[in-house]
């Protein structure tokens, strides 16, 4: 499960008084897959936050946005 903070904290992690948990049920190797095939820039970064959070290479949906490219 991962967390939405509502309002958005600035650019740094903080404890959240609400919080959205989400289950993401497609596995890395199927989100890979739908990365290559996407055409779309926006859906294919949506992909790529929802990888990261799967495979824990970034630990909540803040620190993916502000994530150096």
């Amino acid at each position: 499960m991962y967390r939405f903070c509502e309002p958005a904290p600035k650019y740094k992690e903080e404890k959240c008084q609400s919080w959205v948990g989400i289950e993401i049920r497609e596995t890395p190797e199927d989100l890979k897959t739908l990365m290559r095939k996407e055409k779309d820039v926006l859906r294919h970064e949506k992909l790529q936050v929802l990888y990261w959070l799967k495979t824990q290479t970034v630990d909540s949906v803040l620190s993916a946005a502000v994530r150096p490219r």
